[in-house]
């Protein structure tokens, strides 16, 4: 059988990549109309996923009523068929994946593995129906809570932590220790960490392994710090004996013999470096050891002494060990956050085993570990997923072991002869601190298949930008990348960024001409910088719709969220002070991530801190943030209030009885109580609080279906996931939009501003934890080591490391630049520090206007010699003309709006219910509505860890409509009476280790779950609950629970039934 192909895409940006992706996926779709079923399409977000599919379907509509595509003449040419041929199974196509839409794979790579996982709970260690965590946010703080609470007992993790507390500090950071290290917790998910063999995960856990390591590596450095420092001794003694002085050395004093030997008599504390060449002059033929006036009688009766010889022995010494011993200091360094993320890493499993979770995240390296090498996907046959063909958009993001899970599809798929691609610009590789690695896309596919197997076509046509855009960003993206190699040196690798740019030039349709750049540098302090451009911008603004662009046609692009609220809060301020005229002219309304953020309705917040105050009823801070809140949420006038007289103020603005509702909440379920509050202080008058208020309730149904549905247990999910909650941004809002540049990934807006260029290009000052592989004994002895990314890693073993990195630092910043300078349709502005220090963004630029280079035309696509429009006596860069925008005037839309938030608060009204089952039985019903009931009950039952979880663990289930208010109301009455019975009440008492329904893998394979089992040192009580009458094979089930358990190391195991409506207990011998 003939082999397959692999088809890599390099699409650049605005080269229509997702329309090639579909034209792909329709062709193979009509040579066999079940193909879909065998295509599997994959992307890495959730939208994105979306939006493949909408296109998809989109065209395939399209198509089935004859219209014309863009891509009718290529679907002809490949699948041959006649135009109505082609419409009629476009028509069936659609038709049948409409109604077989699960068999529609387009999805997100962490989603389809997650699918694989969920066929291998067993062989992955997973409990069965496990909750997925999709952020981790809240396993990560409840595992950094407990690492600090282990501190107390464990003496070398409390020395870690405080050497982990005290470098920050040192280093001007942050004094929050638990804020510090929940960031730093995120290393573990940092592949380098997860790659790790398990053999090298035990050892981070082993404290005397660890101890060990750190031992021997301080011996290392004391070692090299005593032999240089004694070399150094015998030195100055034989100087001191003949009176020869430092400075009668060649170059004396500044970088020489005399120099080198006082440096290491004060000792070192940073860094070794390697002898400079001044030093190395004593090494040439003939040696310089002398200034030009030759040996002094010192000198020469220093040298009949032995000096020369013990001076050279001495510095072969230091030239053949400095770099071990600086490899030593710099691992010895960070020693400490590898022990901190060994216990954190204990801790996120014993949070997720505990807690029934799954994090999405984690799936990719379970089903590597699963994989281990084979490269039979018969793993993938299990699940039940056969596909053909592959194919997969944003390639530069795939990550390793993403790519790695992959690979045995890719290579079965092209043993079978089928075709596959992937798609993707390294350009565009924004998101390296997730993983990414843009070297699969640049390097690794082409060793990895043949030429065969690999065909390799650019998208170089630019089908979104104007011309003249395209021709400068061909230019400056050509420029730039040969000028950073150039600083670099050559010790780049296979890559380097001439490399990674030299698809950067594009061709433009011949309707795209025109378009504008301007590029501004502001000639002040870098201090004053950003206030002169916050000034600037809505003067900018009101130009530009003069123009006739609307405000939705702009799109003001920054590298980080907090310069976004800075530029909202300058435009709204302006907009303020700016007059009724000038508001009636000019839009000025913005949007952005952190505007539609829930914290950031009043509405919002008011209801959190009432939930608050229902908590904790003496905490008066809450009713003044609830009155700020209230009267910002309700449009009243602002107020003044003595902070000691807040009740009676409260009492003034709100109606009466507030705080009877305050009280009453805490006893319904959280979502009414959210109902209650709203209806109660008029919340949903207000239609701007509506989507806010909509989504609050979106928020409580996704925790209550995760967690209990309380109030205190709302609030502490609120606090960790609530800040990161925000509404769906519309595309038809008619506002300026404001965002970072990696979310601007995949958009694109008629005008781009970019207010702030001044980013350092690699890591500026920071200095983030790296994760590097010693090669060298004995550093090796653990397989990959924490160290902090800085310039002396240069003068170690990880110095190709270090040159790695900073490659890839340039990489990731030069390519944000290029990502925010190709969203711009017909205009780019920019304003850039004219002071700033060298190797940002901005001095990349300047360098580039004031250099007379033109980079070679590739076929014939536009470029420019950028100085002839550069004016450097003001400081001004401009390309084109700005012209009037008529094609792109927003039109008038029919468009849905909301009205007040209605709350229903009849009992007649309907109520939500997520399950049909019917839970209350009478005698003569069915046996399988006996079999609900005990579900129901054992649910109930598996929450219930102590007496205080009962409200909570029935409130759940009346929030997931399984029972209704009154049947909840029933069950807490019976379950309090029951579990308080002396003999059941010590079941679950606080402070024992309780775990229910949780799998035991028996020897044989199969699975056995007990309802509850108590542990207490090494015994252990099992009980099994029962809702029905006594069976005959009862007694042997738990009698196999605690043989099982028995087995697992407990030396002693009791055993209880407990027939709950019988009123029974049985000890089971």
């Amino acid at each position: 059988m003939e082999s397959g192909v692999l088809k890599k895409y390099n699409a650049s940006a605005g080269s229509g990549k997702t329309f090639e992706l579909t034209v792909n996926y329709l062709i193979k779709a009509l040579l066999s109309e079940s193909a879909y079923k065998r295509i599997l399409a994959v992307t890495f977000t959730n939208k994105a996923a979306a939006e493949m599919k909408r296109k998809i379907l989109d065209y395939l509509l399209l198509l089935s009523k004859g219209e014309t595509t863009g891509m009718d003449e290529r679907l002809l040419k490949e699948t041959e068929l006649t135009q109505e041929i082609l419409k009629e199974k476009c028509s069936r196509i659609i038709n049948t994946i409409l109604h077989d839409y699960s068999f529609f794979n387009v999805s997100t790579i962490d989603s389809f593995f997650q699918k694989i996982i969920r066929a291998f709970t067993r062989e992955v260690n997973l409990p069965h129906g496990y909750i997925i965590e999709i952020e981790p946010d809240y396993i990560l703080e409840t595992a950094v809570d407990k690492t600090l609470d282990d501190a107390a007992n464990d003496e070398a993790l409390m020395k870690w932590i405080i050497q982990y507390a005290v470098d920050r500090i040192e280093e001007g950071k942050s004094w929050n220790l638990k804020a510090d290290i929940l960031k730093l917790a995120g290393e573990i998910f940092n592949e380098s960490f997860r790659l790790m063999s398990q053999k090298d995960r035990e050892k981070l856990s082993d404290r005397k392994f660890l101890t060990e390591y750190v031992e021997e590596l301080k011996k290392i450095r004391k070692k090299f710090e005593s032999e240089i420092k004694e070399y150094a001794k015998r030195c100055r003694e034989i100087m001191n004996r003949h009176n020869l002085t430092g400075d009668m050395f060649y170059r004396g004093m500044n970088g020489g013999v005399g120099s080198f030997i006082e440096k290491i008599e004060n000792g070192i504390n940073k860094i070794y470096e390697p002898p400079t060449p001044t030093l190395l002059r004593v090494l040439e033929n003939p040696p310089v050891w002398t200034k030009k006036d030759g040996f002094s009688l010192q000198m020469k009766a220093a040298f009949n002494d032995g000096f020369d010889k013990l001076f050279l022995e001495m510095l072969g010494y230091y030239s053949n060990n400095y770099r071990i011993a600086n490899t030593a200091r710099l691992i010895l360094e960070n020693i400490y956050i590898i022990g901190i993320l060994s216990d954190i890493l204990k801790n996120v499993h014993e949070v997720t085993t505990q807690e029934n979770r799954f994090i999405l995240s984690d799936a990719g390296e379970l089903l590597f570990k699963l994989i281990n090498g084979d490269q039979t996907p018969f793993i993938y046959e299990k699940a039940g997923n056969i596909y053909e063909n592959f194919m997969i958009d944003e390639f530069q993001d795939t990550s390793v072991i993403q790519w790695n899970n992959f690979l045995p599809l890719i290579n079965n798929s092209l043993a079978g002869g089928h075709y596959n691609l992937v798609v993707g610009d390294i350009k565009q590789s924004i998101y390296r601190w997730r993983n990414s690695d843009w070297k699969i896309l640049g390097v690794e596919l082409d060793k990895q298949f043949s030429d065969k197997q690999l065909l390799k076509q650019s998208l170089f046509i630019n089908r979104r930008s104007k011309e003249n855009i395209v021709a400068f960003n061909n230019t400056l993206f050509s420029i730039i990348p040969a000028a950073i190699d150039e600083s670099l040196g050559d010790q780049q690798g296979e890559l380097n960024l001439r490399k990674v740019y030299s698809d950067v030039q594009q061709l433009v349709p011949e309707e795209k001409k025109g378009g504008y750049v301007r590029i501004e540098f502001i000639k002040e302090d870098e201090e004053l910088f950003k206030d002169i451009v916050l000034k600037k911008l809505p003067l900018l603004i009101e130009r530009l719709q003069d123009e006739g662009f609307n405000a939705s046609d702009i799109g003001i692009l920054v590298r980080f969220n907090s310069e976004g609220a800075e530029v909202i809060e300058s435009i709204i301020n302006y907009r303020n002070c700016a007059g009724e005229e000038k508001n009636k002219k000019y839009n000025y309304s913005v949007v952005s991530g952190e505007s539609l953020f829930l914290n950031s309705s009043p509405a919002v917040n008011f209801i959190i801190a009432l939930l608050r105050l229902a908590i904790n009823p003496d905490d008066r801070l809450n009713i003044a943030i609830m009155l700020r809140e209230w009267c910002l949420a309700t449009g009243r006038d602002s107020f003044e209030a003595d902070v000691s007289d807040l009740e009676n103020t409260a009492g003034k603005l709100w109606p009466e009885g507030w705080k009877n509702i305050v009280r009453r909440i805490s006893g319904i379920p959280l979502y009414d109580a959210i109902e209650t509050t709203i209806k109660f202080f008029g919340l949903g008058e207000n239609r701007e609080n509506t989507a806010f208020l909509n989504a609050l309730q979106d928020c409580v149904l996704e925790h209550s279906s995760n967690y209990f549905p309380d109030i205190s247990s709302f609030i502490e999910w609120w606090d960790i996931f609530g800040i990161g909650k925000s509404l769906a941004l519309s595309d038809s809002q008619n506002s300026i939009r404001i965002m970072t540049i990696h979310k601007s990934k995949g958009l694109e807006f008629p005008v781009v501003i970019v207010p702030f260029v001044s980013w350092p290009m690699g890591h500026g000052n920071k200095n983030p934890v790296m994760w590097f592989k010693p090669e060298y004994q004995p550093f090796n002895r653990i397989g990959v080591v924490s160290v902090k990314y800085k310039k002396d890693l240069i003068h170690s073993y990880f110095e190709n490391d270090f040159v790695q990195e900073t490659l890839h630092a340039h990489v990731d910043n030069l390519n944000l630049l290029y990502v925010a300078f190709t969203r711009a349709k017909n205009a780019l502005y920019c304003f850039c520090p004219d002071k700033t220090k060298s190797g940002t963004t901005a001095d990349w630029i300047k360098r580039s206007f004031t250099t007379d280079t033109k980079p070679s035309q590739n076929d014939n696509k536009p470029v420019i010699n950028l100085s002839d429009f550069f004016d450097s006596d003001k400081g001004i860069f401009s390309f084109g003309e700005l012209t009037a925008n008529v094609l792109e005037k927003e039109q008038e839309e029919n468009r849905i709006t909301t009205g007040r938030y209605y709350v229903n608060t009849s009992v007649k009204g309907l109520r939500l219910k997520l399950h049909g089952e019917k839970w209350f039985i009478k005698e003569a019903e069915k046996q399988q509505l006996k079999l609900n009931y005990g579900k129901l009950m054992h649910d109930i039952l598996a929450s219930v860890i102590t007496l205080d979880d009962i409200t909570g663990a029935v409130g759940k289930m009346v929030i997931d409509g399984r029972i209704n208010e009154n049947e909840g109301s029933m069950i807490i009455e019976k379950m309090n009476s029951e579990l308080s019975r002396p003999e059941v009440r010590e079941w679950f008492k606080r402070g024992a280790e309780i775990i229910t329904e949780t799998d035991i893998l028996a020897p044989g394979g199969t699975i056995r779950r007990p309802d509850r089992v108590i542990i207490s040192g090494d015994k252990a009580i099992v009980v099994d609950f029962k809702f029905g009458g006594e069976k005959k094979e009862d007694q042997k089930q738990v009698q196999q629970y605690c043989r099982l358990i028995k087995e697992m190391g407990y030396s002693s195991a009791e055993a209880f039934l407990w027939y709950v409506d019988e009123d029974k207990i049985i000890s089971v011998k």
